[in-house]
């Protein structure tokens, strides 16, 4: 978007199975979905995440984000080679795109939008819908946690706008 429009964010909550996306326009939630393979472990790591890739850069066309964030993938205290490739690729694909990627550890959006590092996704996606003022919407839990870390990311590059009657 150019001119007075608001910014556009791609906020990602990437893995290499399932990845939840969800865009903004300013404070205001635009759309979210979920890319998944057909299958469950459809094919090598490196295949899914070529399509994934591919699927952003649909998303790329469809929203033309100025900006991206990504809660990493975390939890685990040894490397993960798919994810290891996950995080090189995405990094890759940003630069490629021209668009500045921002990542966050997961604990620390959990911390900040749940109120505890280890908040189960049931807490997230409350203290999303709440915060958000989203009660009653149904998304899945990759939905949520991407419109977390895009809630977290906006919350650290402009201020949210006074929301009436909260």
């Amino acid at each position: 978007m150019t001119g007075d429009t608001a910014n556009v964010l791609l906020a990602l909550d990437a893995g290499v199975g399932e990845t939840g996306w969800a865009t903004f326009a300013g404070w205001t939630l635009w759309d979210t979905g979920v890319i998944a393979p057909a299958r469950a472990r459809d094919g090598p790591a490196s295949e899914r995440i070529a399509r994934l890739l591919r699927s952003l850069d649909g998303l790329r066309s469809r929203y033309h984000p100025d900006a991206a964030a990504l809660c990493q993938p975390s939890g685990m205290r040894w490397e993960v080679p798919a994810l290891t490739l996950l995080t090189g690729e995405l990094a890759r694909w940003s630069r490629e795109a021209g668009l500045p990627l921002t990542p966050y550890p997961t604990e620390q959006v959990r911390r900040a939008v749940a109120g505890h590092p280890r908040a189960s996704r049931r807490a997230l996606a409350f203290a999303v819908m709440d915060g958000l003022g989203l009660l009653g919407v149904r998304k899945t839990t990759h939905e949520w946690e991407a419109i977390a870390v895009g809630a977290y990311h906006l919350c650290q590059t402009q201020p949210m706008p006074d929301q009436p009657g909260r």
